[in-house]
């Protein structure tokens, strides 16, 4: 079981580490997320469903290997 859970957890490491470059939605996303701005607003000014904001975020999220908004103002490049 051990060996499993140290497998998977290998694996994680190995895949926030390639270098995964953000999409241009990405990038915007979480520029707004890092404003404080919610998923419903972003989703307003993109002109995309509040789905499409969320699951954008979700998988910038898995590439950064972030895990909250804090983390997200942390990566964001000041204007």
């Amino acid at each position: 079981m051990a060996a499993v859970a140290n497998l998977v957890w290998m694996r994680r490491r190995s895949f926030a580490r390639r270098a995964h470059p953000l999409t241009e939605l990405e990038c915007l996303i979480l520029d707004r997320i890092g404003r404080d701005r919610t998923h419903k607003d972003i989703a307003a000014e993109l002109g995309v469903s509040i789905n499409i904001v969320g699951n954008v975020a979700a998988k910038a999220n898995r590439k950064l290997a972030t895990h909250d908004r804090a983390m997200w103002r942390a990566h964001r490049v000041p204007t």
